[in-house]
């Protein structure tokens, strides 16, 4: 991976680069008149004797200041991998195994530590990052190609990141079941950021209530949400406002309903335990809800603004429960 990102930023170097198509004005010692060659003298004395009207100049438009556009990309590109190693360092203990440690977490196993609510969590948030960061950067490269290499660089180094400072922790070890998760995420992201069709159809969100455990233990805070598993709810959208996107003639209503697959598990964690909670159990969901994104839309006259489309973001991401699921415990 790390080689075909290399690859690429070369490639968008080089394409940047490439000079334009325009040509240089050809000489004007020989153009065509009547089919005779004439000199670029006789062109001057023609152009003496036909009074030539006064063009006004136009005044120069300033060039845009594009400083803060700069600051925000090198912010990200240098910023992301040296917070993420920090913190790594302090909050999972990278460093202080000095020899690399292999990790196994056997995907989904019900016997596994979180029942593979992590792996989802990984996806998740990977896939996040990646459609974050290329937004923001689609905004500093105003739409160029190297938006791609910067927004899959910073999402693919910090997924790399993660699992290498893991393998030195102690602890965790590198699970190339995590960076396999990771690299999904981010591709799905890539490939709705790149398709509108197939964004206006799919969506990858969560559901988030803290849970009873984390509410009860007197050693746990909000700080502690992200392993907070019995919380989280994560799925698959369906999004039937797709149809309108293409411009099907379907019922106005269509647009705010989504058909919904998920996946969670319960009775995981340390604060599950701690509100006698033992019973690991793993559930998967399907259902029908409503799209918040269409919702928020119609509060704008106009639904191309960027008040408009930063407003609904938050639902791009976050799944308000609002509707109805039909849920099955796998473990059962």
């Amino acid at each position: 991976m790390k080689r075909s990102l290399t690859a690429i930023t070369i490639l968008m170097m080089v394409l940047l680069n490439i000079p334009g198509y325009a040509q240089d004005t050809p000489p004007r010692e020989v153009i065509q008149k009547d089919k005779e060659v004439i000199s670029e003298k006789e062109i001057r004395e023609d152009e003496e004797r036909e009074p030539t009207a006064s063009v006004p100049s136009l005044p120069k438009e300033e060039p845009e200041d594009e400083t803060h556009k700069g600051i925000i990309r090198y912010s990200i590109l240098i910023g992301s991998p040296i917070i993420t190693i920090v913190y790594g360092a302090n909050a999972w203990g990278w460093g202080k195994n000095h020899s690399w440690q292999w990790g196994s977490e056997r995907w989904f196993k019900r016997s596994t530590d979180s029942g593979g609510a992590d792996k989802i969590g990984h996806g998740f948030a990977h896939y996040a990052i990646q459609r974050i960061s290329y937004n923001v950067f689609d905004y500093t490269e105003n739409g160029r190609p190297n938006k791609w290499t910067y927004s899959l660089l910073t999402s693919v180094t910090m997924g790399t990141l993660i699992e290498v400072g893991d393998a030195f922790s102690g602890h965790y070890g590198f699970s190339y079941e995590d960076l396999i998760i990771d690299y999904v995420g981010i591709a799905l992201g890539a490939l709705l950021d790149y398709s509108p069709v197939l964004d206006s159809f799919f969506g990858f969100s969560f559901e988030y209530w803290p849970s009873e455990g984390l509410r009860k233990d007197p050693n746990k805070g909000y700080l502690d949400a992200a392993s907070d598993y019995s919380g989280y709810k994560v799925m698959m959208n369906f999004k039937l406002a797709g149809f309108h996107y293409l411009g099907w003639d379907v019922p106005e209503f269509f647009r705010y309903l989504m058909f919904d697959v998920g996946y969670y598990t319960r009775g995981y964690t340390s604060q599950d335990r701690y509100i006698g909670e033992t019973d690991k159990k793993r559930y998967w969901f399907v259902g029908i809800s409503i799209n918040f994104m269409e919702v928020v839309k119609d509060f704008f006259e106009d639904k191309e603004s960027t008040l408009c489309w930063l407003s609904q973001q938050p639902f791009n991401y976050y799944h308000v429960p609002v509707g109805y699921k039909y849920e099955k415990c796998i473990d059962e």
